[in-house]
C-alpha cells in the first residue's frame, strides 16, 4: 500500500503525542527524525488519534503512540516508495523506543513487577528486541544504527544478557566510528571492562572519554575511574597522579562545599592519601606539588595525616602535617596543621613531644611572627584563639613545674610565656588570669617592685573587671614587701613616698568599697605623718574617719588620733582636742593605750587656756586649765593645769575661786616643783579675803618648807606678826 502525505500527517500527530512522554535521556542517543522534514497534511484517521490528547496521563499517551505506529505498519509498504521506506523505518524506531522506554518505567519502579508482570516484561523485551534486529536487517544505516545498537544493548542487558549487551556496544564502537561520535557507548563500555577487572580496557576506554575534555557530560566520571583503574592495577604512583589531577581540576571553591560531586572529592582525597601512603608518605607528595600552594594541597596532606592517624600511626600523621608545613610555613592552614600534631601527640600519651609542638607553635605562630605580616587578624580569629589558648597552658605548665622542682629556668620560661601573652593580646579582658599568674610568679621569685606592677596593670590598665580591686591591694602588700626588703632608711623613704604612698592613695580613691581600705588610709596616714608628709597624713586620716565610721576601732583610733597630733602640730588646738577626744572614745576604757590620748587631749585643752591668757581673759582661761584636768584626769599635765588655773585667778582678782584650786593642787601634788610656790599663793590669798589666821599658818608652812633662807625668815615673820594682831584683835 502507497503512503500517501495523509499517510504521513498521520504519522507525525503520533509523534506530536510523544511529546507529552519524551523518552529518558538516558535511553535514548538523539532523536532520529526531524518531523520538520516530514510532509505536512493529516490523514482521516487523525481525529481518531487526535482524542488521544486528552488521556490521563503520559502511559496513555505513550500507548496511543505506539498503537499509532503500529497501526501504519501493518499496512503494506508501496515497493517503490522510497519515502514509504523512511517512513516506515522511522515508525519502526519509534515504536521499539516507545516499548523500551514504557519496560524501563515499569522495570524500575519502586517496588518492581511481581513474577508474572517480570515473565511479560520479559516476552516483551525480547519482542522489543525483535523490533530492533527487524530495523537493522530491513533498514541498515549508518546514520541510525549507532543509536539502534545502543538501544538494542539496552534491552539485552535488561534480559540479563550481559555478553550480549557488550558485544553490541563494542560493534558500535568497531564499525561507526571513534568515541567522540559515541561517548555514551563508550563509558558503558569502560563501566563494564572496569566490572568485570579488565583495568588495562576500562583505562583505555575511560581514556577516550578524558581526551575528549568536558565537551562530554562523561569526562569528570572518567577522569575518576581512571584514578581507579591504576589503583586496581597496583600502579599506586600512576593512581596518586591520576587523583591528584581529578581534584587539580575542582574549583576551589568546590573543594569545601557540599554538592553533587562532594562523594567524588571525598574519596579522591582519600585514595590519593592511600596511594601516598604506599609510596613512603608525604615526600611522594612532596614531589608532585610546585611551589604555589594548589587548592587541594592542604586537603591531600591533611587527609594523609587524618590516614595514618586512622590506624594509630601517630609519628607517620605528624610527619605528613609537617610536611605540609615546611613547603608551606605562612599558609593559612599551617597553624592548625602544626596543633594537630599536638593533639595527636595528645592522643597517643607522649606528653614530651606535645609539649614541644606547643612551644614550636607559639614560637612559629605567635603574634610578632611573619605569618601576622602576611594575615589579617580579624580573618583569623581561630588561630588567634589557639595562640591565645597555647601560650596560657605553656605558663601554666612551666610555673607549675617550677613551684613543685623550684627550679629557676622553669620561672623564667613560665615567666617568659606570661610575659607574651600579656603583651600580645593587651588589654583584653581575658588577659587578666594570665596577667594574674605572671605577677604571683614575680612574687614568689621575689621580684617584688615587678610584682607591683605587674599587678597595677591589672588593677588600673583594664576596663574596670571583677578582680580589679584585688589586684590594686596585691600591689600594696607587694611594694610592702620591697619595702621591708630595703636596708637603707633614706631608699626606704625614698620609695615610699615615690611609690608606695600615690599606690595608697590611688587605691583608695579608685575601690573605695574595698573592705582592705580603711586599713590602707590608717596606714598611709600614719607613714606619711612619720616621714614629715602631713598633707598626705591628713587627707588619708580625714578620709578614714569621715567615709567609714563603721570600720574598725582600732583604725578610727589611728586615724582620729593623726588627726589630733596634725591639729596640735599646726595649733588647731580646739581641732586636736575633738580629734583626741574621738581617738579615746574608740578605747575601752582599761585601754593602756588611753593615757597617752589623755595627755594629748589635756595638753590641748591647756593649749586653749593658754591663748585665753594671752588673749587678755584670764579668768576663762582658769576655768579651760581646769576643764583640762577634767577631761584627762589623771594626765601627766594635771599639777601644772591646777597651779595654772589658781594663778590664772589670781591674775583677775579673783581670790575666792583661786584659793580652793590651789588648796586642792597642794593636797594632791605636795611634792610638785610649784608646791612652795602655791602655799605663797595660797598664804596671800587668805590674806586678801580677810582670814588672818589661816594666812599666819600657811605662813607658818611655808617658812618650814621654802628652800630659800630669805624667803623662810620673810614667812616667818609674816606669821608672827598675823598671830600678834589676831591676839590683840
Amino acid at each position: 500500500m502507497r503512503v500517501n502525505r495523509g499517510n504521513i500527517g498521520w504519522l507525525l500527530l503520533a509523534f506530536g503525542l510523544m511529546g507529552c512522554a519524551s523518552p529518558d535521556p538516558v535511553s535514548r542517543v538523539a532523536d532520529l527524525v526531524d518531523p520538520a522534514s516530514l510532509a505536512e497534511g493529516a490523514p482521516p484517521e487523525a481525529a481518531a488519534v487526535n482524542a488521544g490528547a486528552s488521556l490521563a496521563n503520559p502511559d496513555q499517551h505513550r500507548q496511543a503512540a505506539i498503537d499509532a505506529y503500529t497501526a501504519y505498519l501493518q499496512t503494506g509498504p508501496e515497493p517503490s516508495a522510497i519515502e514509504d521506506a523512511q517512513v516506515r523505518a522511522d515508525a519502526l524506531q519509534r515504536v521499539g523506543d516507545l516499548r523500551l522506554q514504557a519496560v524501563r518505567q515499569r522495570m524500575l519502579g519502586e517496588d518492581g513487577p511481581s513474577e508474572p508482570a517480570a515473565n511479560a516484561e520479559s516476552r516483551e523485551l525480547a519482542a522489543i528486541a525483535a523490533v530492533y534486529e527487524q530495523l537493522l536487517r530491513e533498514h541498515p544505516s549508518t546514520e541510525r544504527d549507532p543509536a539502534v545498537l545502543y538501544q538494542l544493548a539496552q534491552v539485552y542487558e535488561l534480559q540479563g544478557e550481559g555478553e550480549a549487551s557488550f558485544a553490541v556496544l563494542d560493534r558500535v564502537v568497531s564499525e561507526y566510528g571513534p568515541a567522540d561520535a559515541h561517548p555514551e557507548v563508550q563509558f558503558r563500555r569502560a563501566e563494564r571492562f572496569y566490572a568485570t577487572g579488565d583495568y588495562s580496557a576500562a583505562y583505555s576506554a575511560y581514556g577516550s572519554l578524558v581526551a575528549l575534555g568536558d565537551t562530554t557530560p562523561y569526562w569528570h566520571q572518567a577522569q575518576y575511574k581512571i584514578a581507579w583503574t591504576r589503583y586496581r592495577q597496583n600502579r599506586h604512583a600512576d593512581a596518586l597522579d591520576e587523583f591528584l589531577a581529578l581534584l587539580a581540576l575542582q574549583p576551589a571553591g568546590q573543594l569545601k562545599k557540599e554538592s553533587a560531586a562532594t562523594g567524588r572529592i571525598e574519596d579522591a582525597l582519600t585514595m590519593a592519601a592511600r596511594c601516598a601512603d604506599y609510596l613512603g608518605g608525604s615526600a611522594a607528595l612532596d614531589q608532585r606539588f610546585g611551589t604555589e600552594v594548589a587548592a587541594h594541597e592542604p586537603l591531600v596532606y591533611a587527609r594523609l595525616a587524618e590516614h595514618h592517624l586512622a590506624n594509630s600511626r601517630y609519628a607517620d600523621a605528624v610527619a605528613a602535617w609537617d610536611g605540609f608545613i615546611r613547603r608551606h610555613p605562612l599558609h593559612r592552614a599551617a597553624p592548625g596543621f602544626l596543633m594537630n600534631q599536638a593533639h595527636a601527640f595528645d592522643s597517643a600519651g607522649f606528653a614530651p613531644e606535645a609539649l614541644a609542638i606547643r612551644r614550636r607553635f607559639v614560637a612559629e605562630y605567635g603574634l610578632d611572627q611573619p605569618f601576622w605580616r602576611h594575615h589579617d587578624r580579624a580573618e583569623h580569629l581561630d588561630t588567634l584563639a589557639v595562640v591565645e589558648k597555647q601560650l596560657d597552658v605553656l605558663a601554666r605548665h612551666f610555673h607549675a613545674r617550677a613551684q613543685q622542682d623550684k627550679d629557676s629556668a622553669s620561672y623564667a620560661t613560665a615567666a617568659g610565656y606570661y610575659r607574651q601573652r600579656v603583651v600580645q593580646f593587651a588589654g583584653q579582658l581575658a588577659t587578666i588570669p594570665s596577667h594574674f599568674g605572671l605577677a604571683d610568679l614575680l612574687l614568689e621569685t621575689q621580684d617584688y617592685t615587678g610584682a607591683g606592677e605587674a599587678y597595677t596593670q591589672i588593677a588600673y590598665g583594664y576596663p574596670p573587671h571583677a578582680r580589679s580591686a584585688e589586684a590594686g591591694y596585691a600591689a600594696l602588700l607587694a611594694n610592702q614587701a620591697h619595702l621591708q626588703s630595703l636596708a637603707d632608711p633614706q631608699a626606704k623613704a625614698q620609695w615610699q613616698r615615690a611609690e608606695m604612698y600615690p599606690a595608697m592613695r590611688r587605691f583608695a580613691e579608685q575601690f573605695a568599697d574595698h573592705p582592705k581600705v580603711p586599713a590602707v588610709l590608717a596606714q598611709l596616714s600614719e607613714r606619711a605623718f612619720e616621714l614629715g608628709e602631713q598633707t598626705l597624713a591628713l587627707w588619708a586620716a580625714t578620709r578614714l574617719v569621715n567615709q567609714y565610721p563603721q570600720a574598725d576601732p582600732v583604725l578610727l583610733q589611728s586615724g582620729w588620733t593623726r588627726l589630733g597630733y596634725l591639729a596640735f602640730d599646726t595649733g588647731d588646738y580646739p581641732r586636736a582636742e575633738h580629734a583626741f577626744a574621738s581617738a579615746l572614745h574608740q578605747l575601752a576604757v582599761d585601754d593602756i593605750a588611753r593615757q597617752p590620748l589623755l595627755d594629748q587631749l589635756g595638753l590641748s585643752v591647756y593649749r586653749q587656756a593658754e591663748a585665753l591668757i594671752a588673749g587678755g581673759d584670764p579668768s576663762a582661761a582658769g576655768s579651760e586649765f581646769l576643764r583640762a584636768v577634767a577631761l584627762a584626769p589623771g594626765s601627766g599635765i594635771e599639777p601644772q593645769a591646777r597651779y595654772d588655773a589658781a594663778a590664772a585667778y589670781i591674775q583677775a582678782n579673783d581670790w575666792l575661786r583661786a584659793i580652793p584650786v590651789l588648796q586642792e593642787y597642794l593636797s594632791r601634788f605636795a611634792q610638785h616643783e610649784l608646791a612652795v610656790e602655791a602655799q605663797h599663793k595660797l598664804a596671800v590669798g587668805w590674806m586678801e579675803t580677810g582670814h588672818p589666821l589661816r594666812a599666819a599658818r600657811q605662813w607658818q608652812s611655808l617658812a618650814e618648807v621654802h628652800p630659800r633662807p630669805q624667803v623662810r625668815r620673810e614667812a616667818a615673820w609674816q606669821a608672827a606678826e598675823l598671830l600678834i594682831a589676831c591676839r590683840w584683835a
